[in-house]
């Protein structure tokens, strides 16, 4: 470790990608085990005749088993984990360094959209139109470049809680990038 907490190389933060993958890949597992046989049913209408006509009745093309879905959730968890930890560890970490997060956000967006749908599911949305147009807005959300208006205020919670992912202490700060509450990396700056 440094004076500043930070460690002197990412090994212990690849271990710890290492270990998190090995955990939710035995959680995936589990749930895929245990879970039972419930699913929901999506939905599609066809128009009857030209636009503006009527749909026809619902029919199921596919049923959703929710099990299969939270432990592919946990399954995506555990690559993100594993690709990190050892394969794509050096443009990680070097990423983290700059205060970004690349894979954590193309992984997170999978994850996050597999959850959007269950709970969007959960309450009803089983047209599948609809899920694709939900599945679609939470992907576009989850990925939108941190140098756009729209997510500045994301990026810079987001690279401060990145670095201190990383193994870096955080001191309270006026300048540089900050959290909501102030905080800000005091180390693994670019």
């Amino acid at each position: 470790m440094t004076p500043s907490g930070c460690p002197r190389s990412g090994f212990g933060l690849a271990r710890w990608n290492v270990g998190l993958a090995v955990l939710h890949l035995v959680q995936a597992v589990a749930v895929h085990a245990l879970a039972s046989s419930f699913a929901i049913t999506l939905t599609v209408a066809y128009p009857t005749g030209p636009p503006g006509s009527e749909l026809s009745a619902p029919e199921p093309p596919v049923d959703i088993r929710v099990g299969i879905a939270v432990a592919a959730f946990l399954a995506l968890a555990a690559l993100g984990h594993l690709l990190t930890g050892t394969v794509v560890r050096g443009r990680y970490e070097r990423g983290l360094h700059q205060g970004i997060n690349r894979f954590r956000w193309v992984e997170y967006s999978a994850r996050a959209t597999i959850m959007v749908l269950l709970i969007a599911m959960y309450t009803g949305i089983t047209a599948i139109t609809a899920v694709i147009a939900v599945a679609g807005a939470n992907v576009g959300a989850d990925t939108v470049p941190a140098s756009s208006p729209a997510s500045s205020s994301r990026s810079s919670c987001s690279s401060s809680a990145l670095r201190s992912t990383s193994g870096c202490s955080t001191a309270r700060s006026a300048g540089g990038p900050s959290t909501r509450s102030g905080r800000r990396s005091t180390c693994c700056s670019a």
